[in-house]
């Protein structure tokens, strides 16, 4: 019988021409590409665009400074807070001394308007005020002494000192005694 064989080069049959033959190295490869692209990248991030936004950030760092070394009002702020907190502080405290805030209104509308007064001490406790002031001539100090007795709120008046000093001006120190009544909130 004869041979039947085919020529050898049929026989064989060639690794690529098998079907999904090599697949396994050419995904590897694959693989191998996008880890490399992975890795580029993340070394183009942490040494190309990280230093970038470092650069970056400091020159808008140095534009807000020129900015702020050309602002007229720069410093200004935290003395502006502390007038703000002083104002704040010091109506609370008007707010809760509503006896003095009354004598001073008293003081206010009985005063001669040529007298003045240099100094005033207020004592709610003893319902008190001492003051000091200044008249242009005794005529005028009698004139106030007369408004402290036709004051309503006021009990009882002393005259500590009455002085004449330069020009003929009268130095006097009065203390005037409220009732509780004009003082109460």
């Amino acid at each position: 019988m004869p041979d039947q064989r085919m020529p050898n080069g049929m026989n064989r049959l060639t690794r690529d021409s098998l079907p999904g033959s090599g697949g396994a190295w050419k995904l590897f490869y694959f693989m191998l590409f996008v880890f490399f692209v992975f890795i580029l990248t993340y070394v183009g991030l942490v040494f190309g665009y990280k230093n970038f936004l470092k650069a970056r950030i400091q020159t808008t760092s140095q534009e807000i400074e020129s900015l702020v070394a050309t602002d007229p009002i720069h410093g200004k702020q935290d003395e502006f807070l502390t007038f703000q907190s002083q104002l704040i502080s010091l109506k609370s405290l008007l707010d809760k001394r509503g006896s003095s805030l009354k004598v001073l209104k008293l003081l206010e509308n009985r005063t001669t308007p040529k007298i003045y007064y240099t100094n005033l001490s207020f004592s709610l406790s003893e319902r008190r005020v001492e003051l000091q002031g200044n008249a242009p001539s005794y005529e005028t100090f009698a004139e106030q002494l007369a408004a402290y007795a036709q004051m309503k709120e006021v009990e009882r008046y002393e005259v500590g000192t009455a002085r004449v000093k330069e020009a003929g001006r009268v130095n006097f120190t009065v203390v005037l005694y409220f009732t509780a009544q004009a003082l109460a909130i």
